[in-house]
């Protein structure tokens, strides 16, 4: 059996009993005189109520974040949505613009045409 390792404990065990025994006989914490008179002061009680708050300023405001609307199909806007304005917010979700779909529809009946012509060609 090897005695090396214990050979650690009687000083480890020591620098614990040192320890111990400096936190218990060390003084306490010095007390202070009671002599300081006390300060009168005057107490209200409030009710509470709810309060908002509100500053006027003066000068010009710039958003944080700027959003550049793209758009992904081509044609003439028919409606638009009518809170659709700068500064205004929008539910997620919400419809803002409607394009005029006769462009659209002129080219699916176009694509149907050229459809029924390949599928008459192939019989």
């Amino acid at each position: 059996m090897r005695l090396a390792p214990l050979l650690a404990l009687p000083p480890i065990a020591l620098g614990i009993a040192a320890a111990v025994w400096m936190i218990a006989s060390a003084p306490g914490p010095a007390q202070v005189g009671g002599d300081v008179p006390a300060l009168p002061v005057r107490v209200m009680t409030v009710a509470a109520q709810d309060i908002r708050p509100a500053a006027t300023a003066w000068g010009s405001l710039r958003a944080a974040e700027n959003w550049v609307a793209v758009a992904e199909v081509q044609g003439e806007v028919i409606w638009r949505h009518p809170d659709l304005e700068p500064g205004r917010l929008i539910p997620a979700g919400t419809e803002v613009l409607r394009t005029d779909p006769a462009d659209y529809e002129l080219a699916l009946a176009q694509s149907q045409a050229d459809l029924a012509v390949l599928e008459a060609e192939r019989v």
